[in-house]
Formats: structure tokens, sequence, C-alpha cells
């Protein structure tokens, strides 16, 4: 998959540009601070952007609340020019994900979106069968592996003996039951918005050793968007890191998780403790902090580098002009004036 996909809002460009690629078998992690722009990012590469917000406007002026800090529809003046549209290329096998919808199944694709229960867009891909449908058919020895790796013998019995419905399943088991739906389908790119919500770490660690044994046997590329760098040190080949919609660092996995360059990534990983031990294995030692200061509001970014009201290390042309992404070294990308 390559995308290269700068999308427009009102009233100012708010995202991107962004670009990327993803080879068969590779696994791109996409990691940031919740709000970062991740969600928006994976839906504008795929061609639902457009959809989803149109679904958000309706759900708010059905209930009459704010989602995703979309103003009420007293304040929107018309939803054509408040969704915003998606501008660039973004193909899967040579052909276009943007424009007119296509059903994803035929470009295999699975898309997982975030675990929300009242997620947009969950919506435009919830099934109406029952949950243990796939843990009932025949199932193929890579299948019943998966079943195993991801813990849900216990639930193989059960369908065969009732509706998954009938039965009280935690959130966990729902999310696992998806991916493995997904997995059984055999597509090339899987797409997963924050795979580790809702799962604890024994599931975490299932999950995991899931999605190996799918790229083993099929060669699954896969884009993982998280907020948990712990999660990315098990699966990323690449790491690319976002800050208000703008891709600031990407590269090896071993470069932007173990050594990060730009000043916000450095500070993403101080946050991890799992990161931070590695580090220290490696010999690099560093203290567990945080990042200073919040997001800015998307739709009111600071001048120039949006990142540097909370940078150490910011100068005077951090304020005024925003720092293009430039490859420093063979495929290690940054966007920093101080790099």
């Amino acid at each position: 998959m390559e995308a290269s996909v700068p999308f427009e809002d009102r009233p100012q460009r708010c995202f991107g540009p962004v670009s990327f690629s993803v080879s068969q078998g590779e696994c791109l992690g996409i990691i940031g601070e919740r709000e970062s722009g991740k969600s928006t990012l994976l839906l504008a590469a795929l061609g639902l952007f457009e959809r989803v917000m149109h679904l958000r406007i309706a759900s708010m002026q059905a209930v009459r609340t704010t989602l995703c800090r979309i103003l009420p529809p007293t304040v929107v003046p018309s939803a054509e020019k408040w969704v915003g549209s998606v501008i660039g290329s973004s193909t899967f096998h040579g052909e276009s994900l943007l424009g007119e919808y296509k059903d994803h199944s035929q470009r295999d694709i699975a898309f997982l979106p975030e675990n929300k229960s009242s997620n947009e867009e969950a919506q435009l891909f919830r099934r109406d069968e029952d949950l243990g449908e796939t843990l009932r058919k025949t199932l193929s020895e890579t299948s019943l592996r998966l079943i195993e790796v991801l813990g849900l013998d216990h639930l193989v019995t059960k369908a065969k003996e009732q509706t998954i419905q009938s039965l009280l399943l935690k959130p966990s088991e729902v999310r696992l039951i998806r991916i493995f739906e997904a997995l059984t389908d055999k597509p090339s790119l899987l797409v997963i918005d924050e795979p580790t919500d809702s799962l604890g770490t024994t599931d975490q660690a299932n999950l995991i050793d899931a999605l190996k044994v799918a790229r083993e046997e099929t060669g699954l590329a896969m884009i993982v968007a998280t907020q948990d760098a712990g999660f990315l040190t098990e699966l990323a080949d690449r790491i690319a890191v976002l800050y208000t919609g703008r891709i600031v660092e990407m590269g090896e996995k071993s470069d932007v998780l173990y050594q990060p360059t730009h000043p916000y990534a450095s500070g993403l990983m101080a946050c991890n403790p799992t990161i931070m031990m590695i580090q220290m294995r490696r010999g690099i030692r560093k203290r567990l902090r945080g990042v200073p200061g919040t997001l800015p509001n998307p739709w009111d970014l600071p001048p120039g580098c949006a990142f540097h009201p909370r940078c150490s290390e910011m100068v005077e042309e951090c304020r005024v002009s925003t720092p293009e992404i430039d490859e420093k070294t063979v495929g290690h990308w940054i966007a920093c004036h101080q790099r």
C-alpha cells in the first residue's frame, strides 16, 4: 500500500501532508498521543474519511451532542463545507482507495476500528450475523492454530451449542473474535486502530502471537495505530510518529523506538517503561519522564512547528516556519529544524 494523503478541513489545513508505504509482510506502526490524528489518517488512507465524518454529523444532529470536536449543528453552516476532503493518492495493489467507495473485501483489506461502543467507524462495518458464526465453521489448520493462540478455545464449544450473543462475553473476547474473523478472511493488508483497547496483558500477548502466526502463514502486511509503543516492539518493522496529523519521525524500529531523534518522539518513548527498559539493556540511560503540555486544538494549531510550545529545544525559527520532513539517513525521516 502507498499513501500520500494530505487532507483539508475548515477553516484551515489542519492535518498532513502525510506519505508512507507498506510492503507485503511488513508491519508499519503509527504512534502518537490520543487525538494526534492516527484514526483520521487511517480513515483518509482507506478512503473512508468523508463517510465517517458524514456519519458523525448525522449522529450529532440526532442526539445534539458533539463528537470528535465537531461543533454543534447550529454552528455548522453546511455538511458539505464542514466534512472536508482528502487530496492526494492512496493505492493498494495499484488500485486507488480514494474516490468512489467500494467494498473493502474486494480489495483484500481488513480494517478493525478502535474498540468503542459508540464508534462510528464500527457502524460502517457492523456485521448482522452471529458473532460465533466463524467459530462454528469448519476450521482450517491455520484457523485452529489462531483460536488456540488467541485463547478462544472455550468459546468454540459454546458457539456450537448456542448463539454467541446469548453468552455473556467480555469486551476483550468480542475484540479477539473480531480480530479472528478478520484474520480467517486471509487479507493481504490488516489495518488496526488501537489494538490493545479493552485487552489485558495476557490477551495482548496472545494477540501479538496471533498476528505473528498470520504474517508467517500468509505474508500479511499490517498498519497498526496505537499509543502503546511497547506493543509495537514485538511486531513493527518501521515506526511513524504522528503529531497533529503530521509525521515528525519515521524509520526503522530500532532507530525510532530505541534511539529517537525528534524531540517529540524522544519524549513519547521516555513515557513508556517498556521502551525505557529496552534502552537501558542497550546501554542507553535515560530518565522516565513525560511530554510537557498538551496537544493543541487541531482547529487552531500554533504557527510554525506545531510542537514548539511544548519543546525544550525550540528556537525562533520553530515559531514561524513549519519544518519539512527530510531523509536524514537512509530510511530515517525527521521533521525538525534542530535535527
